[in-house]
């Protein structure tokens, strides 16, 4: 999955933004009754890899990939599980993250 989404924040305000929702994310439940655990994130430069383990009753797994920050670019991109994939899809995901993004980066 990929996602893009143009800004005109410039990388640092961007980030700035991007981090405090990260963590506000964090602190509150998801919706639908998934269950986070285990959740790390990095940076290398203008990087940030992330990994986390989601789980609904008897089925879980661990989402993976990267957030690229630029002066005027967010890039996410990650290979979705297939069990994930099997039941919700690609598309309802990354239009949700566009969403987000959008409201977020504007």
């Amino acid at each position: 999955m990929r996602v893009e989404q143009p800004h005109a924040l410039g990388e640092q305000e961007a980030r700035r933004r991007l981090e405090a929702f990260l963590d506000e994310m964090m602190a509150r439940q998801p919706p639908g009754g998934v269950a986070v655990k285990s959740a790390s994130r990095w940076w290398e430069g203008n990087r940030m890899n992330f990994s986390f383990q989601a789980k609904k009753g008897l089925f879980g797994a661990t989402v993976a990939g990267s957030m690229v920050v630029t002066d005027d670019m967010v890039v996410i991109e990650s290979d979705l599980p297939p069990i994930i994939r099997s039941f919700v899809g690609e598309e309802p995901i990354a239009e949700g993250i566009r969403r987000q993004l959008g409201a977020l980066l504007r």
